[in-house]
């Protein structure tokens, strides 16, 4: 499954990885959903 999303490509999982830590640091939501 990994390898037919190309996740297992080292510099994909880097920026996937440096992605989710941007979002985290500017605390981006991670939907936009809308309000309840």
């Amino acid at each position: 499954m990994l390898k037919q999303q190309d996740i297992d490509h080292k510099p994909n999982l880097r920026l996937t990885v440096e992605a989710m830590l941007y979002r985290m640091w500017v605390k981006c939501p991670w939907l936009d959903l809308p309000p309840d």
